[in-house]
């Protein structure tokens, strides 16, 4: 292959791959940061506002499938206070065109079947069932999962 054919050959292969390299980069950066500030929150007595809940805020619209893994899995206190504050106010930040009916029937969802860290199995998983139903058919239009560099989802 003749040298100018293997430089362009080379360039156009680094121009295609660079993007997907920034946005790989750029999705595993949130997933890590947001994993990282669960543990920190988990890690903290109740009651302390930290620099993890302020990150969770930051991270927008992509915090939002962990925290609904939040309600099923964690029994801290101030994780699951988080995220039961969180999620709808993500979603009714979303800026979608229901964004808060959403988030004002979100809020109603997580009021009549509430988590708390002494729910037994059986209860945390019918409650979850209910968000799960409500995120399945809602979540979508305020979370995509592909649109990593912003923290809000559905502009």
């Amino acid at each position: 292959m003749k040298p100018p054919a293997k430089i362009l050959l080379i360039t156009l292969a680094l121009a295609m791959a660079l993007p997907v390299l920034v946005w790989t980069g750029t999705f595993f950066y949130w997933h890590i940061t947001i994993k990282r500030e669960i543990r920190e929150i988990e890690s903290e007595t109740p009651g302390v506002l930290s620099r993890a809940t302020f990150i969770m805020i930051s991270g927008g619209c992509r915090s939002i499938p962990y925290l609904i893994d939040v309600l099923e899995s964690s029994r801290h206190p101030m994780l699951l206070d988080t995220a039961i504050a969180q999620i709808p106010i993500e979603v009714q930040l979303g800026g979608g065109p229901k964004s808060n009916e959403d988030g004002v029937e979100l809020m109603q969802l997580l009021n009549q079947y509430p988590f708390t860290p002494n729910d037994t199995p059986e209860v945390r998983r019918a409650n979850f069932q209910h968000v799960l139903a409500w995120w399945k058919a809602s979540g979508l239009k305020y979370h995509q999962w592909w649109r990593v560099w912003s923290s809000n989802c559905a502009k």
